[in-house]
Parts: structure tokens; sequence; C-alpha cells
């Protein structure tokens, strides 16, 4: 999702209008924390079963366009879909006693705004050269 849907949402920003689906969410988590998460299972010889990897924590989509927005001193237009809502909370349940470690990150409401403050200028950037 990071490699997706950041991006996106910060080109639709910095363009004047983003789509967003009322009520969705979704779940991020930092490839800082997928790596080692991958690693520690593979060397605990988790073979052959699914674990679910995940912050387990979902965040509205437009809470993160508003801290988008916020971040880049900007605001869009809004445009939304007719669709339900899309709430899905990914239990990590089995990823935290498999992996003990995972447990220590905090993924509350502090987590999107690490993520937006280590990688939107990057988006930036990338949305920059996109139009350029």
């Amino acid at each position: 999702v990071m490699d997706q849907l950041l991006p996106a949402l910060t080109r639709g920003v910095l363009s004047g209008a983003v789509t967003v689906q009322p009520g969705a969410y979704r779940d991020l988590l930092d490839v800082r924390h997928v790596a080692p998460a991958l690693d520690s299972l593979l060397c605990r010889g988790i073979r052959d079963e699914v674990v679910n990897l995940a912050s387990g924590a979902p965040i509205a989509v437009a809470d993160i366009v508003s801290a988008i927005e916020s971040r880049l001193d900007t605001r869009a237009e809004r445009r939304t879909l007719p669709r339900p809502p899309e709430r899905t909370v990914v239990d990590t349940t089995k990823l935290r006693r498999l992996v003990p470690e995972f447990a220590a990150h905090d993924f509350g409401p502090g987590y999107l705004d690490d993520l937006l403050d280590r990688y939107l200028s990057s988006f930036v950037h990338d949305a920059a050269a996109l139009s350029a």
C-alpha cells in the first residue's frame, strides 16, 4: 500500500482533487517493519503457515488525505465514490506471537504522522517528476 496508496493520494492532493471512498480504511505498514518481521519468521523456521503481516490498526483514508493536506499546506477537492463503507481489521495475534518484537511497534495515532514525516517528501518529489 505504501508504494501505491500514499503516493497516489499525494498526487491527488497536489493536483487539487482526490477521490475518496467514504468510510474506507487502509492498514498502513512501513516497509521498515516488513523486512524484519519476515526475516524473523524465516529465521524461526515458520513455513507453510498463513501469517497476516499488517499493523492491525486501519486508518480512515479521509484522515490520511487530511494529514497529507496539512503537511503540504493545501486543500484538495474531495470527490467521493458511492460505495459502502469498507473497514477491515487484520488480526495480527499470530504474527505478534511468532514475532514478539513486532508487538513493540507503536501503530497508534502517531503512526500515520511518522510515515508521512518519513516518506511524504519523496512522494512529492516523485509527483513533481511525473508532471515534468
